[in-house]
């Protein structure tokens, strides 16, 4: 059983992920299912009231006793079914493969070969999440190739951890340049067009750029600033420290955009 998932970025860089452990996975369905409980508990107080409300309004007509239980018991079932399927599938979708549960323990879903979730990566493993919640398939993830439940290995994903490691220093560093010394700037129409693996890749050269040799070093700074000039529609910077720095204010601009939005 594998510990670290590692992909390989177009750079050519190898960046190493730890699997999320079986135990941490449990704490974040947990987490998500307490959610799930909340809230389908909720609605189906507030449908009980207004189904209340209607009959005794008279808005429900002459609808027995049988009929309203057997439309209640479908409304429960859909909601339920949906909350189970629904819940995940858009909070993988839309928070970058992260639930509120995955969010609070620090683990993320991804594809097998590192990049964003597909649509129908999403949508396969959580419809297969109804057979997975089985209990005792709660073993699965234990004993399986990269720690995978079904959902997983049919929709070829992984759970990965994103433990704190030594790159906050460098966006610590970055983030506390300020702007007017920056060479070269960023509106935020550029800066949407970096994807967060782009810019991890890139904090992680910066992080570890002193301990490479200088030809390899030069390299790297050219292969990655490179591709985000050209895509940006910037002029050339041919000069190796200057792709350094451009790189440098890439980062220095995302961290103070960061800042400003969460603020």
């Amino acid at each position: 059983m594998e510990d670290l998932a590692r992909f390989e970025t177009p750079e050519n860089v190898t960046v190493s992920y730890p699997l999320a452990g079986p135990g941490t996975r449990f704490v974040a369905y947990f987490f998500d299912e307490v959610i799930l409980f909340v809230a389908i508990t909720l609605l189906l107080i507030l449908l009980g009231l207004g189904s209340a409300v209607a009959g005794t309004a008279g808005l429900l007509g002459n609808m027995g006793g049988d009929a309203l239980g057997a439309i209640a018991v479908s409304v429960v079932v859909v909601v339920i079914g949906f909350a189970q399927v629904g819940y995940f599938a858009l909070c993988e979708w839309f928070m970058n493969g992260q639930t509120l549960g995955k969010r609070a323990v620090n683990v993320r879903v991804v594809m097998e070969n590192g990049f964003s979730l597909s649509v129908a990566g999403v949508l396969v493993r959580n419809i297969i999440r109804l057979l997975d919640a089985i209990p005792l398939l709660w073993i699965v993830p234990i004993v399986t190739h990269k720690r995978q439940r079904f959902g997983d290995m049919v929709a070829g994903t992984i759970v990965i951890s994103e433990e704190a490691h030594p790159l906050a220093s460098v966006r610590e560093q970055l983030g506390t340049r300020p702007a007017h010394e920056a060479q070269f700037t960023f509106t935020y129409g550029q800066l949407d067009k970096v994807d967060a693996s782009e810019l991890e890749t890139i904090e992680m050269f910066l992080e570890r750029c002193g301990r490479l040799g200088g030809a390899e070093r030069a390299r790297l700074a050219g292969q990655l600033a490179g591709e985000i000039i050209r895509r940006l529609e910037l002029p050339p910077v041919d000069n190796a420290p200057q792709q350094e720095r451009f790189l440098q204010d890439l980062v220095a601009a995302s961290v103070r955009r960061e800042v400003r939005e969460l603020g």
